[in-house]
């Protein structure tokens, strides 16, 4: 959209005559990952190529040959900053003379094609044919990436070291991203493509890349929650989809390891759905090793515990305790997941004995991720009403995280902690816990967190009577949950009863009609529950009843009933403090 919009505000400038800001906007889609096929205007595709040329070594006048070669390339942006991309070596006449020799044997081919295409392909294959042989092996290698890619990671897989990656980058062939990363643009590397299914390498390098993400991830298993890690996996998103696509075909045993490992940035991020697809597909359709399974079945159960959707969790659940193989952290993890389940699912008796269980289970481990065993254990004590078991163990769990220098997964038992303060009316200490989680998930970029730590601090505010404060918070929190999937989801539910408690007393009718709308909404996805919360809401939902008295909170909370969800959050954004 970027790309489009840049293009349009162009060409207006260009019908307006404004030269200076047209080519601002032309170079603007130059910085873009896909440029448009569509022709420049004359003026603007002189402007362009010569800034270009520029960049590439050469100042050249916007004169007649310049004109000459822009003709010659249809105006295409692409096609311009390839051929400019060599104006260091060879003259604006040098370059006419070269592409009139070249391009028209190299457009023979693919006649099917607009002419347009035709010649900004005849302008790739002919900057490629300048390549030397393994800047041209570089080349084509590179377009087994997806998204962007780091200089270690194309030496690693592709055997591109430093020199061809500059070459590249000189030729415009290879595009430079903050943070020492590159990219390819999308109609260059359909090219790259082609040229390495002719040298009949696509196999080899298809699960080169595989590997070689596999690899990363297994490493960065051993660490979890580093501050690194949030902010790699989204940098590398496009590539580990590429890769989980590519073992699902090749090597299904590691494509459900992957995907058990890559869900972990998924669920951090809300995306639900892609994990319960994913995990879904290679249950359905593989034939796995036992433990492979297992691991994916907790990822299940985890993103449809997420959703609300508690029946198919609690099976998930089921089968990955019977699966997993005891005395190993996924057995431990399995058997947390169905504490939690379980107790959501009204089994107190249940949930209690899969989390003592499960904390006893990790003893005996030593890798990190067992606090994490110990603190989910700990919540669904908590929920189960066994208030000092629960604080002990997250305690236990967040003070080995922390030692394992793991801010978020601290922050995570901290917020559990805080939960606890908050059904013991214990408002100041709960606020500043869940501030202070608020700021490491925002730091870390965790938005699940965040979400979970805003919906904390609001309520501690709300219990301080800092309600202006406590209603800002839980609209920062429905907007967060905008961005989780699927809509209506549980978040953006419990953000707007939240809403509804928190509304100043002008808006108390507002209010209450929002409590009998996420009523509505809860009996239909279902919300998981957090410790001591439901006396929390419950006691702010006594107090706006009183202010508007049983008559009128009645008859609201049936009007509430009624609204559609799209209402109802219509509703809450058009609340003031």
């Amino acid at each position: 959209m970027a790309g489009e919009g840049a293009s349009f505000l162009a060409m207006a400038a260009s019908i307006e005559g404004d030269r200076e800001r047209a080519c601002r906007h032309y170079r603007d889609l130059l910085a873009a990952r896909e440029l448009p096929v569509e022709s420049l205007p004359q003026e603007a595709a002189v402007e362009l190529f010569v800034s270009r040329a520029v960049a590439a070594g050469r100042a050249v006048a916007p004169d007649d040959i310049v004109a000459a070669v822009c003709r010659r390339l249809d105006h295409l942006p692409l096609a311009l900053e390839l051929a400019a991309a060599r104006a260091k070596l060879l003259s604006p006449a040098a370059l006419l003379q070269r592409l009139d020799a070249a391009l028209p044997l190299l457009t023979g081919g693919a006649s099917d094609r607009p002419e347009r295409q035709r010649t900004l392909r005849a302008t790739i294959e002919w900057s490629y044919d300048l390549l030397d042989l393994a800047e041209q092996l570089a080349f084509r290698r590179l377009s087994v990436f997806r998204g962007s890619f780091t200089l270690d990671a194309a030496r690693e897989i592709c055997s591109a070291e430093l020199e061809h990656v500059e070459a590249l980058l000189d030729q415009s062939l290879l595009k430079p991203l903050g943070d020492a990363r590159f990219f390819m643009l999308e109609t260059l590397r359909e090219y790259a493509r082609e040229c390495l299914e002719i040298a009949g390498e696509v196999g080899e390098f298809n699960m080169r890349h595989a590997r070689h993400y596999m690899s990363v991830l297994e490493e960065m298993d051993r660490s979890v929650f580093t501050p690194e890690l949030l902010p790699w996996f989204g940098a590398e998103e496009d590539n580990l989809r590429a890769m989980l696509d590519r073992l699902t075909v090749e090597s299904p045993e590691d494509a459900g390891r992957a995907c058990e490992l890559i869900s972990r940035y998924w669920l951090a991020q809300g995306a639900n759905s892609e994990v319960l697809q994913r995990a879904g597909a290679l249950l359905s359709s593989a034939d796995l090793p036992p433990q492979i399974r297992a691991g994916l079945l907790i990822v299940a159960q985890l993103a449809t515990f997420f959703r609300g959707e508690f029946g198919a969790s609690a099976q998930f659940a089921e089968e990955a305790v019977h699966l997993a193989e005891p005395g190993t952290l996924r057995h431990a993890v399995a058997l947390s997941g169905a504490a939690s389940i379980a107790v959501q699912c009204g089994d107190l008796e249940a949930a209690v004995a899969y989390a003592r269980h499960a904390a006893h289970a990790v003893d005996s481990l030593d890798e990190v991720r067992r606090w994490i065993v110990l603190i989910d254990a700990g919540e669904a004590l908590a929920l189960a009403g066994h208030f000092d078991e629960a604080r002990a163990w997250t305690s236990k769990g967040r003070d080995g995280l922390r030692h394992a220098g793991s801010e978020i997964g601290a922050a995570v038992a901290s917020d559990t902690l805080a939960f606890l303060d908050l059904a013991d009316h214990n408002f100041e200490a709960a606020r500043a816990a869940f501030a202070s989680s608020i700021e490491t998930a925002q730091r870390h970029e965790h938005p699940t967190l965040e979400s979970l730590s805003l919906r904390g601090l609001g309520f501690a505010l709300l219990g301080l009577g800092r309600r202006a404060e406590a209603f800002s918070t839980f609209v920062r929190w429905l907007e967060l949950a905008d961005g989780f999937d699927p809509p209506p989801n549980t978040e953006q539910i419990a953000a707007l009863g939240a809403i509804g408690l928190s509304a100043a007393p002008p808006d108390a009718a507002a209010g209450a009609k929002l409590r009998g709308s996420v009523m509505r909404l809860r009996r239909e996805v279902m919300e998981p529950s957090l410790p001591g919360m439901l006396e929390v809401e419950e006691m702010f939902e006594r107090e706006l009843a009183d202010a508007l008295g049983a008559e009128s909170w009645a008859k609201h909370l049936s009007e509430g009933a009624d609204l559609s969800f799209e209402n109802a959050l219509a509703l809450a954004r058009s609340l003031g403090p």
